[in-house]
């Protein structure tokens, strides 16, 4: 057996050289951020359905939001799908590509704090938990530990990788989250690098603006895009030194009333009802007269609350003896409003609290630019067991189509929560409910 010193081929230090030098460049381009959760986070158990007091922040996790708010962002600037995914793989990687960045989460734990935020007697939006009402049955005990602090490391492999993350982490934390309904406020996030500073003369639409020109993002009003992007509409409430969940409370009750906009005897001014009770041929002697009188044929088949997200589940309260009549006497059966083909479609319209410290937030609307929605279909679950009028009810609907004409459609009838556009969210930021709202009230 040879002993002698190994002797290493040129070749194999020049190598060695190059290697040595592209670790140095991925350490020194590092950086964290501490990260703190300031809302409680909905999904990501290993159970569906099921919460955890401490999230489960996993780094695919952080880097599926990160590629989603770089599209909203910096990928604004791209006209089609395929340039857009051709420097996206240059970023992140693809199947052909490697990622040019390295995303990983620390360790995480609770914040100990005699300041921690008691979540366990805390009213939550009911509005935006229904999924967890029945774990909520279950556990009445259960709580959040909040904030919940991690560490966000990156590294990039070029300096000018910076610029085309910068802007999709600063959307991310004040805009997005952790876990699921995000977009209704959950999983909020605080980071002193990228959320706004806490004063008592911020002015967050300001503080919005400069962060556009700052990280050159062109976003324009009414673009064609494929793909969801951030836009310039932003409704943003006075800051008047709210806690966190105080605000989020207040910004869920004001998308509520304007969604609900009951009328007169509590029925809805939205003309969803109505068409389904038309299509159906179904209603109670009561609901038989259209509400409010003076609608025309074609808003008796109009559908616009699906801008604000799929799928709706129309329910109808029946009476206590409806099985004493014929069905056409009773009301529809509940039913299912889904997207063609899909099962489900993200709101354009985010409501949430942008943190200014772990404590207090402002409340705030935020549109995002997606493509309108083509086709629509409508469904009633049934089973063999249920009575031919049902399943002949299911197979008319099914076959009724709903197009882009029915989604966007300007209603004229008296009272109606659409104003004068046929855009749901352009009449949620004129309705009275927001101006309202943004006094600080």
């Amino acid at each position: 057996m040879y002993l002698g010193k190994r002797i290493h081929p040129p070749e194999m230090e020049s190598f060695r050289g190059v290697l040595n030098q592209a670790q140095e460049q991925w350490i020194n381009s590092r950086e964290s951020y501490l990260i703190s959760v300031v809302t409680p986070v909905f999904g990501g158990g290993v159970k569906a359905g099921e919460l955890k007091c401490q999230p489960t922040i996993r780094n695919s996790s952080v880097r599926g939001h990160l590629r989603f708010w770089w599209r909203a962002t910096r990928g604004a600037v791209y006209k089609d799908v395929s340039e857009l995914r051709k420097r996206e793989a240059q970023i992140f990687g693809d199947t052909k590509e490697s990622s040019r960045v390295k995303i990983w989460v620390s360790p995480s734990s609770p914040k100990q704090s005699s300041d921690q935020i008691e979540l366990k007697n805390v009213n939550l939006p009911s509005y935006v938990i229904f999924p967890y009402r029945e774990f909520y049955k279950k556990n009445p005990s259960f709580s959040f530990d909040l904030p919940y602090t991690f560490e966000l490391n990156i590294q990039l492999q070029d300096d000018d990788l910076k610029k085309e993350l910068d802007p999709a982490l600063w959307a991310w934390i004040n805009f997005g989250g952790i876990g699921s309904r995000t977009r209704r406020g959950c999983g909020s996030l605080y980071c002193d690098t990228f959320s706004p500073e806490k004063t008592d003369t911020v002015d967050l639409k300001a503080w919005y603006r400069k962060n556009l020109v700052d990280y050159e993002l062109k976003l324009e009003p009414n673009p064609e895009r494929e793909w969801p992007t951030l836009s310039n509409e932003i409704q943003i409430q006075r800051p008047n030194d709210q806690g966190i969940i105080s605000a989020w409370g207040k910004v869920i009750n004001v998308y509520k009333k304007f969604r609900g906009t009951p009328g007169f005897k509590k029925r809805s001014l939205w003309p969803e009802a109505d068409s389904l009770r038309n299509i159906t041929d179904m209603a109670v002697e009561r609901h038989k007269q259209v509400h409010p009188k003076g609608k025309s044929r074609d808003e008796l088949f109009a559908f616009p609350r699906a801008q604000l997200g799929l799928p709706i589940i129309f329910r109808f309260k029946q009476d206590p003896k409806h099985w004493l009549k014929l069905p056409q006497e009773w009301e529809p059966y509940d039913t299912t409003l889904k997207p063609k083909g899909k099962n489900r479609l993200a709101s354009s319209l985010i409501t949430k609290v942008i943190a200014l410290n772990e404590k207090k937030g402002v409340g705030a609307f935020i549109k995002l630019n997606q493509p309108q929605i083509k086709e629509l279909e409508l469904s009633i679950t049934v089973d063999d067991k249920e009575s031919d009028h049902k399943k002949q009810t299911a197979d008319q609907i099914k076959n009724k189509p709903i197009s882009e004409r029915d989604i966007y459609k300007k209603l004229h009838y008296w009272k109606n929560p659409m104003g004068s556009t046929d855009d749901v969210i352009e009449a949620f930021f004129k309705s009275d409910e927001v101006k309202e709202w943004k006094k600080g009230r």
